[in-house]
């Protein structure tokens, strides 16, 4: 076996160590433009990665692609109204100067928090009537509620009356 080195070409592949390229078929944008597009990449993917965790979108066998075309229809008005939640939170925190929610199980606070925490706030609460035999209600009983709820709540201008906070 036998080898020799091109000099030329390792000097030539030395003058691009360190460079990034930045590829698009995008005409329009300047190099500032498209380097802010690709850093919102992660963005859009977490999105996307949702739909296999948090959804558990998995393989299905459809008959019909225009059946495959709804149910992935669906899945993104989910993800639609997933941002929207998390922007109906989130905006009231800057606004008001909340920089935390205490929302992980472990009490460890989040400056983003997502659907699944504030949902997970609101979880599990019980209300129960008790009616007379003519059906007047009587009275309504409510499970406690976590420390966050009335914060979440607040933030999401929602009516605590649900909850027996009033």
């Amino acid at each position: 076996m036998h080898f020799d080195e091109d000099g030329a070409a390792g000097a030539a592949d030395a003058l691009c160590d360190g460079l990034f390229p930045l590829v698009t078929n995008d005409e329009s944008l300047r190099v500032a433009e498209a380097l802010a597009q690709y850093k919102y990449q992660p963005f859009v993917e977490k999105r996307h990665e949702q739909l296999k965790s948090v959804f558990g979108v998995a393989p299905v066998w459809l008959k019909s692609p225009r059946r495959l075309a709804s149910l992935l229809g669906l899945y993104f008005v989910v993800a639609w109204v997933q941002a929207l939640v998390e922007r109906e939170v989130r905006r009231p925190m800057s606004v008001q100067g909340v920089r935390r929610l205490n929302r992980y199980p472990e009490g460890r606070a989040s400056e983003a928090p997502t659907t699944g925490l504030v949902f997970g706030a609101l979880e599990g609460h019980r209300r129960h009537r008790l009616f007379d035999g003519q059906g007047q209600l009587l009275r309504t009983f409510h499970d406690e509620v976590p420390e966050p709820v009335p914060q979440v709540l607040k933030l999401l201008g929602a009516e605590d009356a649900a909850y027996g906070l009033t």
